[in-house]
């Protein structure tokens, strides 16, 4: 099997005569849309009858921070996390005073993907408070993870066919009254261009 990265779907199917190709389709947010970025057989072994392929797919990219909560709100100020800036961030603050705050969107089974980098805000009073933010999907518990500062955690999570999102962050656990931001960087929502209305409308 020759290697197929960067080849278009219809390259490789002249490349492979006699072969069936199957293709799936993967959204990514920058790189070039329309090539191969997988194959299920590994180039340099034996080519046989069939391969799947995985497709890039140019993904449309709406920040969660654009649109308007059906219920609850989080603040939308630009954050910092290990020293990396989020311009399109959603905060919220923990203990002091805060207990924290759940936010709920109509997505409209638009999209594909939920994305966003979960940490405490560099500006944080305390580096001993933590807080559990937790993702739902209609309902369903997608996500769930306790936040502590100075660390960084990865969401990217399948929301196709979810008509509710709801974000929940709560206070796990306090230091005196110090207050903590917990932030969710840059979280976008992934769909395919053929599914996603333009203009996107999700209030």
């Amino acid at each position: 099997m020759p290697d197929l990265s960067g080849k278009t779907s219809g390259e490789v199917r002249a490349l492979l005569p006699g072969v069936t190709v199957t293709e799936k389709q993967s959204l990514v947010e920058d790189g070039a849309a329309g090539t191969v970025i997988a194959q299920s057989v590994k180039a340099g072994d034996p080519t046989g009858t069939a391969v799947t392929i995985t497709v890039a797919e140019q993904a449309v990219i709406q920040y969660v921070d654009e649109l308007t909560a059906v219920s609850g709100a989080f603040s939308k100020d630009a954050a910092t996390i290990k020293g990396k800036s989020y311009p399109h961030a959603v905060n919220q603050r923990i203990c002091g005073g805060d207990s924290g705050q759940t936010a709920s969107y109509n997505l409209g089974t638009y999209y594909r993907q939920l994305k966003a980098t979960v940490g405490q805000d560099d500006s944080s009073t305390s580096s001993t408070n933590t807080a559990l933010v937790e993702v739902f999907g209609d309902g369903k518990k997608l996500w769930s993870k306790t936040i502590a500062f100075g660390q960084t955690y990865d969401l990217d999570i399948d929301v196709t066919k979810v008509l509710r999102l709801e974000i929940k962050v709560n206070k796990s656990e306090c230091s005196g009254d110090e207050s903590s931001s917990v932030v969710l960087g840059n979280p976008r929502l992934l769909g395919l261009s053929s599914e996603v209305p333009s203009p996107t409308s999700t209030e």
